[in-house]
């Protein structure tokens, strides 16, 4: 509660809701209430949202266990790195979260996952990626990012080789997103269920409530 009052959620209400979603994720998503609550707070204010979009995180998150090879805890431990600069770049937590689930479903260490996510985004949006993509005729910067969505971006380098893909990339944020631009329809159907999460996390939780350890 100290923690949650800290991030800002002052209101008994607000954190009364952001413990909820804990609570859950953190039976759910083998963690503890102080890692998932950190993570809902981390995203709720770096995506400017109000505590009552802390039900809906809570269900983003038990997705992308359920669809990726990554726990809840994994995911909260390392959804820091990424939320502050996907948020900048308008880039949607369901856009994220398909590229995590599908980049650890492909064998993609999560921490290695939420790292190399974080770098492609900023090389994407970034000066010297730009003149990169701009040398090959393919216009992405933080504006079309923005704009047009991350899938609809990263759909411009389909038909690029690996060491064209590599130069824009950089050789470990490649492992990340080698996967996303390999199975673009796959990412596509993991973007959508993202979307269609409602009842995730409860259904996460159940599960682990009937288990020998819950």
């Amino acid at each position: 509660s100290y923690d949650v009052a800290s991030a800002g959620f002052t209101d008994a209400a607000d954190a009364a809701k952001i413990l909820e979603v804990a609570a859950m994720g953190a039976q759910g998503g083998f963690s503890d209430l102080n890692t998932v609550g950190g993570a809902t707070v981390k995203v709720l204010n770096a995506y400017g949202l109000s505590a009552d979009k802390a039900a809906k995180l809570g269900d983003m998150f038990a997705q992308t266990q359920a669809d990726g090879i990554i726990t809840i805890d994994q995911y909260s431990q390392g959804i820091g790195k990424v939320a502050s600069v996907a948020a900048m770049l308008k880039v949607p937590l369901e856009e994220v979260n398909a590229v995590m689930a599908l980049s650890t479903k492909s064998g993609v260490n999560a921490e290695v996952a939420f790292t190399g996510l974080k770098t492609s985004l900023l090389r994407l949006a970034g000066e010297a990626g730009g003149k990169k993509l701009e040398k090959i005729g393919i216009n992405i910067n933080a504006g079309t990012i923005a704009s047009e969505g991350l899938l609809a971006n990263l759909k411009k380098l389909e038909g690029l080789d690996t060491k064209q893909l590599e130069s824009i990339f950089g050789q470990e944020a490649i492992q990340t997103m080698a996967p996303i631009l390999n199975n673009m329809k796959e990412y596509e159907r993991l973007l959508k269920n993202q979307t269609e999460s409602t009842g995730a996390l409860k259904d996460a939780n159940d599960r682990m409530a009937n288990t020998i350890a819950g």
